[in-house]
């Protein structure tokens, strides 16, 4: 079977496709918390409130840094109702997880 150069370029076209939608997956459940498969606005409500409760027993958080966590979640809220907003959302993560450790 002799392949034509048109069909070369649709065989490479196809892969290229087949890499891409791999990678968008792969990139979803990265975002996706540990975990659940499905994850709701509920969960996440439910989520908030137990951390708001947690809040109020730390010790040591002065008014600036409520200041700054209220702010972070309004941004957070924010930035996930636009389209590109896992991609951005998954790097502050990343970033305030390395603080964590």
């Amino acid at each position: 079977m002799k392949l034509t150069e048109s069909r070369i370029k649709e065989i490479i076209l196809e892969e290229i496709q087949t890499m891409v939608e791999q990678e968008q997956q792969a990139q979803q459940q990265q975002n996706q918390p540990a975990g659940k498969e499905n994850y709701s606005s509920s969960d996440l409500k439910q989520e908030l409130v137990a951390l708001g409760q947690k809040i109020q027993s730390v010790k040591g958080m002065d008014t600036s840094e409520l200041k700054l966590i209220s702010g972070i979640i309004g941004l957070v809220v924010s930035i996930s109702s636009k389209k590109s907003g896992a991609a951005a959302l998954k790097k502050v993560y990343d970033m305030l997880e390395k603080f964590d450790g």
